[in-house]
């Protein structure tokens, strides 16, 4: 499991995804409760999710479809063309899953305490996400598995998942949060 809650591979990898999605889940909202109740002042005046505009707006509305194409659109596709192999399900099952749960829990938590909370669950998530993808690249290489461009096209989802996310982190750190606590 690479030392990591979840990260690993088949049931263990899906379980320790969810465990983790679980206890994430749990510190975000209670990070946003803290913060609707006056106790974390630092999202009091911040405010970025819903205030770009201009080309801001333009480059965020595409890196959005981007995220969806990259990060759920070919992972689905994936599986649902090569997720009779049991090293593509391994591979990348517990990745989806786990996202699907963040999506989730952005669009309650966004109405339920406040928008820029997606910042904090994006870098929560991202973070345990690549090392998903790290996990999932290394034990997808070793692995038998499907045909040739199979293996091809798994490599290249994993790999512009990384690539991605990677990005999406560096974004989120680096842009979205300093915005969101009043910094940017």
């Amino acid at each position: 499991m690479g030392g990591r809650i979840g990260v690993g591979s088949g049931a263990a990898g899906l379980i320790g995804g969810l465990l983790f999605s679980a206890l994430a889940t749990g510190g975000i909202a209670l990070v946003g409760l803290l913060a609707v109740r006056g106790h974390l002042p630092t999202f009091e005046s911040g405010s970025f999710v819903g205030t770009v505009s201009g080309w801001g707006g333009v480059a965020l509305g595409v890196w959005m479809a981007t995220a969806a194409l990259v990060s759920l659109g070919l992972p689905a596709a994936t599986l649902l063309v090569w997720g009779r192999e049991a090293a593509v399900r391994a591979a990348l099952l517990a990745y989806v899953a786990v996202l699907c749960i963040q999506v989730g829990v952005e669009m309650v938590f966004s109405g339920v305490f406040f928008a820029d909370i997606v910042v904090l669950t994006g870098i929560v998530f991202t973070g345990y996400r690549l090392g998903q993808l790290r996990a999932a690249r290394r034990l997808f290489a070793g692995a038998e598995g499907p045909s040739r461009l199979g293996r091809v096209a798994v490599s290249l989802c994993l790999s512009l998942g990384l690539a991605f996310w990677s990005a999406n982190l560096a974004f989120l750190v680096l842009v979205a949060l300093p915005r969101a606590v009043g910094f940017g």
